[in-house]
C-alpha cells in the first residue's frame, strides 16, 4: 500500500511539473518563431535576419557558467586515471 501511495505522489509531482514547464517551453518556441518570421532590428533600427544578438550572448553566458561550475567527478577515478597512465 505504501508503494502505491508513493507512486501516486510521484505521478502527481511529475504531472504538476509538466504543466508548469510546458507553457514556458512553448512561449520560448513562440518567441523564436516570431523573431524568425518578423525579423528583428539592431540599435540603429535596421532590420536584421535571424535571431537578435542578445539571444546568442545569453546562450554564451549560460555555456560559460555551465563550464565554470561543472562537477569534476569522482576524485578517486581521477587519481586512478592519472596513476594508470
Amino acid at each position: 500500500m505504501n508503494v502505491f501511495l508513493c507512486m501516486c505522489r510521484r505521478t502527481l509531482l511529475l504531472t504538476s511539473l509538466l504543466f508548469s514547464v510546458t507553457p514556458t517551453v512553448f512561449a520560448y518556441i513562440g518567441m523564436l518563431r516570431h523573431h524568425f518570421q518578423m525579423g528583428s532590428t539592431d540599435d540603429k533600427g535596421n532590420k536584421i535576419e535571424g535571431l537578435p544578438q542578445w539571444i546568442y550572448d545569453e546562450l554564451k553566458s549560460i555555456a560559460a557558467l555551465s563550464y565554470q561550475f561543472t562537477d569534476e567527478g569522482d576524485v578517486t577515478e581521477i587519481v586512478e586515471d592519472i596513476a594508470g597512465e
